[in-house]
């Protein structure tokens, strides 16, 4: 199984506290707690959407690197005289190995591109949330 390096799985566990702080936290923090929250979790964002698109080139190249040892292996068994069904039938599972990284590799990335999702769509509600405290602090102090 591809797992993230050590430096990329503490980003996602700081993420992860940040979320799991605005889910407990969000209707009781202050618009400074929020405030700070939404900026740490902003740049986590960032570091998060290059993370993903490291991986994101690591399967595609794996992706490729298969396709092209399929057709050479096809190919070769080809011009040894096996028929194209077969040949193709042998060269897939010559290729096991190789895909199964592939499988793994596009895993990782599906998670990574969900949890960047999701953590867009929570800075989104930080932000809605840091308005409105906004225009309640503002209307309480001009007397409304």
């Amino acid at each position: 199984m591809i797992k993230l390096n050590k430096t990329d799985e503490e980003i996602m566990n700081n993420v992860n506290k940040i979320l799991e702080w605005y889910a407990e936290k969000h209707t009781t923090s202050s618009i400074d707690n929020l405030l700070a929250a939404s900026d740490k979790l902003s740049l986590y964002a960032v570091n998060l959407a290059h993370i993903t698109s490291e991986h994101k080139d690591t399967y595609l190249r794996a992706y490729l690197n298969r396709k092209w040892k399929f057709s050479k292996r096809k190919i070769h068994y080809i011009n040894s005289g096996e028929k194209i069904g077969f040949a193709e039938e042998k060269a897939t599972l010559d290729l096991n190995s190789i895909r199964e990284e592939e499988i793994q590799s596009e895993i990782l990335v599906d998670r990574l591109d969900m949890a960047l999702k999701q953590v867009n769509n929570v800075l989104r509600s930080m932000q809605q949330r840091i308005s409105f405290l906004k225009t309640e602090k503002n209307n309480s102090d001009n007397g409304r």
